[in-house]
């Protein structure tokens, strides 16, 4: 399991690159980041907020970003399809 991780606003978030079967390889990260990236009005909290959100493809519960590989792609197929 390749995991890294990614920082924001002090806080350090389990970041994954796994391979979709249609779209090649996509990031994936923990819901845990995706709730502060945004203001209470739906804005992105702060400019670099925006980024980040582009860069990952899906978020999923923070205890599933550390399934195997296979299973976070099944789940994306499903959740995301």
């Amino acid at each position: 399991m390749n995991m890294d991780s990614i920082s924001f606003n002090n806080i350090e978030f389990s970041i994954r690159e796994i391979e979709h079967p249609d779209l090649g390889m996509v990031f994936i990260s923990v819901n845990s980041l995706n709730a502060i990236l945004f203001n209470e009005d739906g804005s992105y909290f702060p400019n670099e907020a925006e980024s980040i959100d582009d860069m990952i493809y899906y978020f999923v519960d923070d205890s599933e970003i550390k399934l195997l590989e296979k299973d976070l792609i099944n789940l994306l197929v499903l959740e995301v399809s």
